[in-house]
């Protein structure tokens, strides 16, 4: 999974040589430090409660 985060000149470092770079911050996490992206814990909780399927039956 690859993560875009957006670089940024700040602009109160016009009149600077050396412009600063400012990097976006990353998005918020729903599980630190789990592999589980969102697209895949919304397809669990849907087949699960909207579905009505166990967890043992589902599959990814």
């Amino acid at each position: 999974m690859v993560i875009a985060r957006a670089k940024y000149r700040d602009a109160g470092a016009a009149d600077t040589a050396e412009p600063t770079i400012l990097t976006a911050p990353l998005p918020p996490q729903i599980l630190p430090r789990a592999l589980a992206t969102p697209s895949l814990l919304a397809h669990i909780l849907s087949d699960k409660f909207c579905d009505g399927l166990p967890f043992h039956r589902q599959e990814c």
